[in-house]
């Protein structure tokens, strides 16, 4: 239960930090055409403002999941170098390892650019950056961390197939499973038909 709690106390944080940027959007639609919400301008609130909402949500958005993540990470690399007795497959240690690794890196790389562009992509928004160049820039690479920050969620399984052979196997027995009651399925819808026909 106590696994609850920190999740949802998590999502909470999460979302409580997410809160200043769309209620800092305007959406007025003078000119009737659509927009992506992250084209929406924002709204002036001033320079010290911007600063401090930006350093809120890139503390609460970004350091302290990375500080969690790596935190977790070392812990968990710690414990799995301990000489342990009872387990002697140094190869699962390793697989253990590398995957541990491989999210970490994946995270950070994922991540990091997105919220590298992030304040200055914020500061273009807010007109606070004026050279055309400059704004060019941010934007172009704001749009391609944007890309890779969504890239996680589909990267995350494809780590877990390759380097879990316990996720291979569920996943195969799952995959089983469906065709087995699928074929007892098909069965009967077939029996049921040959016993109508008889009759």
């Amino acid at each position: 239960m106590f696994d609850v709690y920190v999740s949802f106390a998590g999502w909470i944080v999460v979302c409580v930090s997410c809160l200043p940027f769309p209620l800092l959007r305007i959406s007025n639609n003078t000119t009737n055409t659509d927009k992506c919400f992250v084209d929406l301008p924002l709204v002036d609130i001033g320079l010290p403002n911007s600063i401090m909402a930006v350093t809120f949500a890139e503390l609460f958005g970004f350091v302290t999941p990375l500080t969690i993540v790596l935190y977790c990470s070392w812990r968990t690399i710690l414990s799995l170098k301990e000489p342990d007795h009872t387990c002697h497959d140094l190869g699962e240690k390793r697989k253990a390892l590398k995957m541990i690794l491989t999210c970490a890196v994946v995270f950070l790389v994922c991540f990091a650019p997105y919220h590298l562009s992030f304040p200055l992509d914020f500061l273009v928004k807010a007109n606070k950056i004026e050279s055309c160049s400059q704004r060019k820039t941010i934007k172009t690479f704001h749009s391609v961390a944007i890309c890779l920050a969504s890239m996680n969620s589909c990267l995350d399984p494809v780590i877990y197939y390759f380097t879990t052979d316990e996720f291979k196997r569920r996943l195969s027995r799952q995959d089983v499973h469906d065709s087995i009651e699928l074929q007892i399925y098909g069965n009967k819808v077939l029996l049921k038909k040959e016993c109508d026909i008889e009759f």
